[in-house]
């Protein structure tokens, strides 16, 4: 490696000495012109610079942005490196420059809508006022040019539109644009968000909660929190088997487990639909998920104490207990199994449930003790026992009455029943459940047992639908439910039994491109993300389609393991919205990357490495990243970077193609003759000296006759003096370098000869006219001063740890 100021190129030099049997030539065509190789190079520097651990620093940016401005004066129609540009002046908070990088990257890829996005709200942000910006938004929806547009992209325009006039108070305006917004685009998460935000503040019906929740759904198919409220809202309204869905759905998506409510309300909403089997099956798995949290957490307090992880496991750890509403829920879902599947099960909950609220009322609690008395009583245990303490209750006591009523009940005596639940039927769910069931008449018991449906509790409802199913009576959604039922049925059944581990919507594959026949041909990876989503999902949100990819790589080198390098994000925004069966694919400059520059730095050496990716990329508990709710993961295997051994033969012909700036392999042989110039290997066929003093005359002389380009690519793999050397066969270039006033090859020399503050090319720098020269000089030398600080506190830190160490004993 070529950038000696860094400790990275050490490690580049680690396998420069092992060998490899592999192609005796060079390629003689490269993939890339000249100009191209070129500023691949400045490209690759540039990004070198913003390596380093915590916020980027200025100098740093002001490195990488006069690298980049290099590379694009060589290749000014390369769209990804304007993109990059932009991306460099919006870290540097230029404006401006944020917004020219814009237009230039977009004049080349006019189709990317996510670009053109940023560049209309940079236009409108421009304006001072609110008034002035909603106008200016209001204005470019109205005009012409906005017709061409595509439809997620006005429709993302219409959102900051009704955004605006929300702001403004003009409600009836907001509305209007966010009817267009989603009739552009039902992908649209922030037009879905921003209505269900409005109806929220408006007194809004059930009816129109339930149609912004399903328009939230829709656009943001992932979102767990969204589906609970659904699910919550349509158990309200009878919809029994859409709730169990929406619960389940919720579930297997949600990255956190469900509350305790949650959980009894899916159980419920299961068992409505007739499979109680189930219903309990879901209350056992929390029960098991509630243990292992327990088991996890006791060994999570082994390791923070110091024992074996191993220990906390063998200790009895104690049954985690339900929570008294769960084991109620149970109960409830008992009631309409065949007691013969269930055994004793009952029996041993309702003393579960008895223990409980007996302990609480010795604590003083005396509601608890009703409570015993009235459940016990619901559930037909411990009557005898039940119907004695209730003759210390007076009739005022709406619990004891309750608990009477159930009873009166299990005795078929429906006027004492009746008597005892009229009175509290309206404020207690359990009291208008039991007058149900003293209708007297069929067509009465059925219509009072719907309205429980409609008013009760959670528990009452179930209890009043295993009514309505014993009788095989049909239980009716309200109105409302109905409602909300046909709005969910627009949408295919996948979107509401989404289940990400089972059923993904995304495939992500990472491909490689033709083989490298040069040792500085690209190394490009394609990442593609296709859908596989029954409709349209917006790209680049937290509940549809992840917009970034992490790659990493795991690299050999005749199986020994080359130095890691950080793991790098490839951008995937680049469309507002991904549609049915499409894709997004983006080719990721790997020979961009740390791993690139170390493979261009052996290029004797053939490389074998693997490309790990992942989107939607989450921490693990043990710190590894993986696939987030909606990422996904794959793997390339087995590629490789052929390498070139340098024989007499393969450096004989490379001196031949270095000779003749007229050679297509010109470029490429300079470079590799640099490159393995301070290691070549000790060989019969020649003398390592000899070799040298041709490649260092060679180097001298094709500076002196090369353009611009010409003198930057040989500075660029002009070899380092090395400490001690004394015979430096490359000093006049190095010399030539550090007064050349053109940007290209002073700036190359900065970027890859200097190894510290105190080489006088620096200083000389610092004092150009040029004023990038001077400018990268300034931020070099401010990226040493920095490194010196460092340095300075941790040997300031060194030497207190020193200090405070306990002195031993003197003998």
């Amino acid at each position: 490696m070529r950038i000696s100021a860094f400790i990275w190129g050490a490690l580049l030099t680690v396998f420069f000495c092992t060998s490899t049997l592999s192609a005796q030539t060079l390629a003689t065509t490269p993939k890339q012109t000249d100009d191209e190789l070129l500023a691949s190079q400045f490209v690759q520097i540039s990004n070198f610079a913003l390596a380093g651990e915590g916020e980027v620093r200025p100098d740093q940016l002001t490195r990488a942005r006069i690298l980049m401005d290099l590379a694009l004066s060589l290749t000014p129609n390369d769209a990804e490196l304007w993109r990059l540009r932009g991306e460099l002046s919006n870290l540097e908070g230029d404006q401006q420059g944020y917004e020219n990088a814009l237009r230039k990257y977009l004049a080349l890829r006019p189709e990317d809508d996510v670009a053109q996005y940023e560049l209309i709200l940079k236009l409108v942000e421009k304006q001072q006022t609110l008034d002035a910006r909603t106008a200016k938004i209001e204005a470019i929806l109205n005009s012409k040019a906005a017709t061409r547009f595509s439809q997620p992209l006005r429709s993302r325009l219409a959102v900051y539109a009704a955004t605006s006039a929300n702001e403004m108070g003009n409600t009836r305006k907001a509305l209007q644009w966010l009817a267009e917004a989603s009739r552009l685009d039902e992908a649209n998460p922030d037009a879905a968000a921003l209505t269900y935000q409005m109806i929220g503040g408006m007194n809004a019906t059930m009816q129109q909660t339930g149609a912004a929740l399903v328009g939230m759904i829709r656009a943001m198919p992932y979102n767990a929190q969204t589906r609970l409220e659904l699910a919550e809202l349509l158990m309200s309204q009878g919809v029994f088997t859409r709730a169990a869905e929406q619960f389940r759905s919720a579930a297997a998506m949600s990255e956190s487990s469900l509350t305790v409510d949650q959980v009894k309300l899916w159980s419920i909403a299961m068992a409505c639909t007739g499979r109680r089997d189930l219903a309990l099956k879901i209350i056992d798995d929390y029960e098991d998920f509630l243990n292992a949290q327990a088991r996890l957490q006791a060994q999570q307090q082994a390791f923070s104490s110091g024992q074996n992880l191993g220990d906390a496991t063998k200790e009895q750890i104690p049954a985690v207990e339900l929570p008294l509403e769960i084991l109620l829920t149970q109960l409830a879902i008992m009631q309409g199994m065949d007691p013969i599947d269930l055994g004793d099960r009952p029996e041993k909950i309702f003393a579960k449930v008895k223990q409980e609220l007996l302990k609480k009322a010795e604590q003083g609690d005396v509601i608890a003790k009703e409570d015993y008395l009235w459940v016990g009583a619901l559930f037909n245990f411990d009557t005898p026992e039940i119907n004695a303490e209730l003759r210390q209750y007076p009739v005022e006591n709406v619990h004891a009455q309750i608990a009477r009523g159930f009873i009166a009940l299990r005795n078929n005596d429906m006027d004492t029943a009746r008597a005892a639940f009229e009175p509290y039927k309206n404020e207690n769910p359990y009291a208008l459940y039991g007058e149900a069931l003293t209708a007297p008449t069929p067509t009465q018991r059925y219509q009072a047992l719907q309205n429980v449906v409609y008013k009760g509790n959670a528990t009452t409802v179930l209890l009043a639908v295993e009514q309505l199913q014993s009788a095989k009576q049909q239980v009716k959604a309200t109105s409302v439910g109905d409602a909300i039922r046909r709005h969910m049925d627009r949408y295919p059944t996948r979107l509401w039994n989404a289940d990400p581990a089972n059923d993904p919507w995304v495939q992500l594959f990472i491909e490689s491109d033709t083989p490298r026949t040069n040792f500085l041909d690209p190394i490009t990876i394609n990442v593609r993300l296709r859908s596989k989503a029954p409709l349209s999902l917006a790209v680049n949100t937290p509940y549809t389609v992840s917009g970034q990819c992490m790659l990493s790589n795991l690299a050999t080198i005749l199986g020994q393991a080359t130095p890691p390098s950080p793991p790098q994000l490839v951008d995937l925004n680049r469309q507002i919205r991904l549609d049915e069966n499409s894709e997004i694919v983006v080719e990721f400059r790997y020979d961009y990357t740390l791993f690139g520059l170390f493979a261009q730095s052996n290029p004797q050496n053939t490389i074998i490495y693997n490309v790990s990716g992942v989107t939607d990329p989450k921490p693990t508990f043990t710190g590894v990243l993986a696939p987030g709710i909606i990422g996904q993961k794959t793997t390339l295997n087995s590629q490789q970077v052929a390498g070139n051994f340098p024989t007499k033969t393969l450096i004989d012909t490379t001196l031949t193609s270095a000779a003749s700036p007229n050679n297509t392999n010109h470029y490429t042989a300079l470079a590799y003759l640099g490159t393995v110039f301070p290691t070549l290997p000790a060989d019969q066929e020649y003398d390592v000296t000899e070799t040298q003093d041709k490649i260092g005359e060679l180097y001298n002389n094709q500076f002196n006759e090369s353009d611009i380009k010409g003198k930057a690519w040989l500075v660029r793999f002009t070899p380092i003096k090395r400490i001690g050397e004394m015979d430096y066969k490359f000093q006049r270039i190095i010399e030539a370098a550090q007064r050349s006033n053109e940007s290209m090859i002073n700036i190359m020399y900065l970027a890859t000869q200097i190894a510290d503050s105190d080489d006088p090319g620096l200083s000389a720098a610092m004092r150009s006219e040029n004023k990038d020269i001077q400018a990268y000089a300034n931020a070099i030398n401010d990226a040493f001063n920095f490194a010196a600080e460092q340095r300075a506190k941790a040997e300031e830190e060194l030497k207190k740890q020193q200090q405070d160490r306990p002195k031993g004993i003197q003998w």
